[in-house]
């Protein structure tokens, strides 16, 4: 491996432009940007300007920033893990994401996952595959995603439109709004108070702890409404559900296109219980199918050992006819020769030899 240094002060910024490869960027407490790379000619590109450094590379690269650094990633291709920095803003991506303690993340036009953990904000716009959220205290704006989203313990600000997949929120706090949702949504916690107007073309499963307060308002115009909880003030129709739960104090509006709503009652960890147990379902899934798969490979080897077997049985037939008969030839006859020749093509017909071995034998009789 071989580094390079940079004096850059407190607040660097980073501008990753075509890179191929994959890049790791991690925050530390110097005030100083170093890369650490292969040692391959021509393989990084690095120009440094007033405060900035724009990059270019073709192999892994490990960048250690101040705090203060804003990264910028540009028409890239490759995996990115980033940690503890101030900023990052991604465009034209092709890789996957995984960012933690990123106080600034906004992410425009990407193909692939994305992961973040313990941010203040999140912006994305664009992006063709899952999307995962852990702790973003601020505000998160989500639009046109492809594929599923899971958002646990995100406060503030929640704006989630124009989804294709499904969606699932957990102990959310604070004001959310989701429309424009094609798939099925999950909403989960023990909630006290915010906003949350849910709208989709999917079923969508409330589960809800008995110590929440909340007032449900819940519309299924061409499905079924279920709901396992004791509420108050109810009023109910055939596609529409509204009533308190507690205090009332946080405002859930559900609206159901086309399918089904639930409301479900949970106990602390019921809902991540469910969530470990179909993740272990999966792992004993995956070790079937790994079993298999070494069960099919033992019986190729197998049946691969007795073909080699009997193949090794036939040549050394071969060769025992082959001498045998080599060892006679001086003294045969043709009439004899033909009759021997007559004997050859009866033994092929009735499948005691093949026709290699048929035709050996024929080559050692003409000697």
């Amino acid at each position: 491996m071989k580094s390079k240094s940079f004096q850059l002060g407190k607040s660097p910024r980073l501008l990753f432009r075509s890179c191929s490869s994959d890049v790791r960027i991690h925050g530390w407490e110097q005030e100083l940007v170093e890369l650490s790379f292969r040692n391959k000619a021509k393989a990084l590109n690095v120009q440094e300007l007033e405060g900035a450094l724009e990059i270019s590379t073709t192999v892994p690269l490990t960048a250690r920033v101040p705090p203060g650094t804003t990264v910028v990633l540009e028409s890239c291709a490759g995996d990115l893990h980033a940690t503890s920095f101030d900023a990052l803003h991604v465009s034209k991506h092709r890789g996957d994401l995984s960012v933690d303690n990123v106080n600034r993340i906004e992410v425009t036009t990407g193909h692939g996952d994305v992961q973040v953990q313990e941010a203040q904000s999140l912006h994305v716009t664009t992006l063709c595959g899952d999307l995962r959220l852990r702790a973003v205290t601020d505000k998160v704006s989500v639009a046109g995603v492809h594929g599923d989203i899971s958002l646990k313990q995100a406060t503030g600000q929640l704006d989630l439109h124009n989804i294709t997949g499904d969606l699932s929120i957990r102990d959310p706090e604070g004001h959310v709004d989701v429309h424009d949702i094609d798939g099925d949504l999950k909403l989960g916690g023990n909630l006290q108070g915010g906003q949350y107007d849910l709208e989709t073309t999917g079923n969508v499963t409330v589960y809800l702890e008995p110590t929440s307060n909340a007032s449900l308002d819940l519309e299924a115009p061409l499905g079924r409404i279920v709901c396992d909880l004791e509420l108050g003030g109810v009023q109910e129709s055939a596609h529409r559900l509204q009533g308190d739960l507690g205090k009332g104090t946080a405002q859930v509006k559900v609206v159901a296109h086309n399918g089904d709503i639930k409301v479900r009652q949970t106990r602390g960890n019921d809902l991540r219980h469910a969530i470990e147990k179909e993740r272990t379902r999966a792992e004993a899934r995956a070790r079937r199918e790994a079993k298999r798969a070494q069960r099919m490979a033992e019986k190729a080897r197998r049946r691969s050992e007795r073909l080699a077997q009997k193949a090794q049985e036939r040549a050394t037939r071969l060769d025992r006819w082959h001498i045998e008969w080599s060892a006679s030839r001086a003294g045969v006859t043709p009439k004899k020769l033909a009759s021997e020749r007559l004997a050859v093509l009866k033994m092929l017909s009735e499948g005691k030899i093949g026709a290699e071995q048929a035709e050996a034998l024929l080559r050692a009789l003409e000697g």
